[in-house]
């Protein structure tokens, strides 16, 4: 069971992305999809924003953003392998 890496690893990334990103922090959320249950590693998902709404839709589709989101992203990450490889 990754319960507690995965929810190390979404604490991570949604700093990355909540400090380097002009976003929202809607916290983070736990579910129990069959994708996340069955992976054999920490797994989460990932919410970049909402197409419904018009402002992030019109964020979503600028690169730039785009780029940005992807780095926050490999950020969290990479302090998620500096935070595990430490133990």
């Amino acid at each position: 069971n990754n319960d507690s890496r995965n929810v190390l690893l979404a604490y991570l990334i949604q700093k990355a992305m909540v400090t380097s990103l002009d976003v929202e922090d809607r916290g983070i959320r736990r579910a129990r999809f069959l994708v996340l249950r069955e992976a054999a590693m920490p797994a989460i998902l990932i919410e970049g924003g909402f197409m419904s709404a018009p402002d992030e839709r019109r964020r979503l589709v600028g690169l730039e953003h785009r780029r940005d989101l992807a780095q926050a992203i490999a950020d969290g990450i990479l302090d998620y392998k500096r935070l595990v490889e430490r133990q």
